[in-house]
């Protein structure tokens, strides 16, 4: 691949590698140079426990049994005190109901909710809002488990009275499971702790994460809590900054959730994320870029172009690069696709080394040797799977029948 790279002139390398240049280039170089004039900040503390906010932690759960104890117990664990801890069932059919309880007496949780009907995320987020006594609401999956200071530092941003949402730093647990979980480690790291530090910085943070964020109870009640459906988080990440709050990132409160170890696990998860980032932008809150839109910001318009350019119309680019490469060079296209992946590669490592010197944890240091991979990985697995997402949503409305929402919830969805 160097030798066919280094024998092409320039003119020949821009009509090969069109799309990398005018199309991956600047997503790229607008990514890292923000991210180059970041400055790593010191951890600070978010205020003395006497005249700091209460907290309170929603975990909705559905059949999540067999990670209950290890969040719970990471929670309990936290430096900041006095913590409560709301578990609601979400129709459950394992063991959580019986774990709910046997907590509650324990006195490792201090609400228990199970009403044996299941109404999905959003339903069970609102229900345990309702028990919440905290001035800070925290949302987190029960599969998720946090390092000891992770609340105290996911708090700091809320100093900020204007903030009304705060997401938090997550990281692969099982990055060593299989390849793929490997990939999803750098991923994140690129993704979560560089991306969305750069997005926060801009004011543009496309999803608070459902995994694990903090909100302000007046900026839930603002907006009248979580709407039904997929993709809450991002659902309700769009409608707090409509609503004029700001959202804001936390690098330093980590936190480590299971990624998918198969590409059949992969799939099913990505056709879900990427069906709802299409349905959220490209349907319900398409109006955000009309100029005669309510409450029209340069924030939403920034940010809803952010997601439509990169996120969703890129990937379909790039299919239509490949397209193109074979229609054009024939089985030749072949060599320039590997050539095209040896610089994605480079990119990769390129990315990921400044995601490294940003978050500053030294733990990401063992992924080093897979990021050759990284770049081969998101342009030729993830772009098909996110056109696949894309094409489903938008001609069959797949988000519609998603089996993560009940079908009951689904059908009141279609009438709304």
């Amino acid at each position: 691949m160097l030798s066919f790279l280094t024998s092409l002139n320039a003119a020949d390398f821009t009509a090969m590698f069109w799309f990398l240049i005018f199309f991956e280039g600047p997503r790229f170089l607008i990514a890292n140079v923000t991210a180059g004039f970041t400055i790593p900040e010191p951890f600070r503390m978010a205020g003395s426990p006497s005249g700091a906010p209460s907290v309170s932690v929603i975990l909705p759960c559905h059949n999540g049994a067999a990670g209950i104890a290890k969040t719970v117990a990471s929670l309990r664990e936290q430096t900041w005190p006095n913590l409560q801890i709301v578990l609601v069932d979400d129709g459950s059919t394992d063991e959580t109901p019986h774990l709910a309880r046997k907590l509650l007496r324990n006195t490792q949780i201090d609400v228990a909710i199970s009403t044996g009907l299941r109404g999905g995320k959003s339903a069970a987020l609102n229900l345990g809002l309702g028990y919440c006594t905290g001035d800070i609401i925290i949302a987190a999956d029960v599969d998720t488990t946090f390092d000891r200071d992770a609340i105290e530092a996911l708090l700091v941003p809320f100093n900020d009275q204007n903030v009304g949402a705060v997401g938090g730093n997550i990281a692969v647990r099982n990055s060593a499971s299989s390849v793929l979980a490997t990939m999803q480690a750098i991923e994140y790291a690129i993704g979560i702790s560089l991306g969305r530090r750069v997005s926060g910085m801009l004011s543009i943070l496309p999803v608070v994460s459902g995994a694990f964020a903090a909100f302000r109870r007046d900026a839930l009640a603002s907006v009248g809590g979580w709407d039904a459906g997929p993709g809450e988080d991002a659902d309700l990440t769009l409608k707090l900054r409509r609503a004029g709050w700001k959202l804001d990132f936390a690098p330093h409160a980590w936190a480590l959730t299971d990624a998918p170890s198969t590409m059949q696990g992969l799939i099913q998860q990505r056709l879900r994320w990427e069906g709802d980032l299409a349905r959220l932008h490209l349907r319900k809150f398409l109006m955000l870029l009309s100029p005669l839109a309510s409450h029209l910001s340069l924030r939403d318009i920034v940010s809803t172009f952010d997601v439509l350019i990169f996120s969703i119309a890129l990937p379909f680019a790039f299919v239509v690069y490949v397209l193109w490469l074979l229609a054009a060079y024939g089985t030749f296209a072949v060599q320039v696709l590997m050539a095209a992946g040896f610089v994605y590669a480079l990119v990769g490592v390129f990315t990921f080394m400044m995601a490294l010197a940003i978050s500053r944890n030294s733990s990401l240091l063992r992924l080093l040797p897979y990021t050759f991979g990284y770049g081969v990985y998101c342009a030729y697995v993830l772009n098909p799977i996110r056109v696949w997402a894309f094409v489903q949503e938008l001609g069959f409305d797949r988000s519609y029948r998603s089996t993560f929402v009940p079908t009951k919830v689904l059908s009141q969805m279609w009438r709304f």
